[in-house]
């Protein structure tokens, strides 16, 4: 009697793992044949350099779409202090 619910119990454990390890390959599927139709765009901003002024205030350098943004940013507000002209590709 011992034996048969030791039995029981294994091929419970198996059926039960089957079963989520098809669940997770449909789940898989599902999400691959969704994204094939979604347009992955390139970043167009990138943080190039973050400077501490002192502690609550910061300058930073940021990119997009090749001009550079200097921006000052402290504890109550950010200023863009100089945009620089547009760069030819690195």
């Amino acid at each position: 009697m011992e034996l048969v619910k030791v039995l029981q119990s294994g091929f419970a454990l198996i059926f039960v793992l089957c079963a989520i390890g098809l669940v997770s390959i449909l789940i898989r599927k599902m999400n691959s044949s969704q994204l094939k139709g979604f347009k992955i765009t390139p970043k167009r901003i990138k943080i190039v350099e973050v400077q501490a002024i002192d502690q609550k205030t910061k300058l930073i350098i940021a990119e997009k779409d090749n001009k550079e943004y200097f921006i000052l940013k402290s504890e109550n507000n950010s200023t863009i202090i100089e945009v620089n002209a547009i760069h030819e590709n690195k």
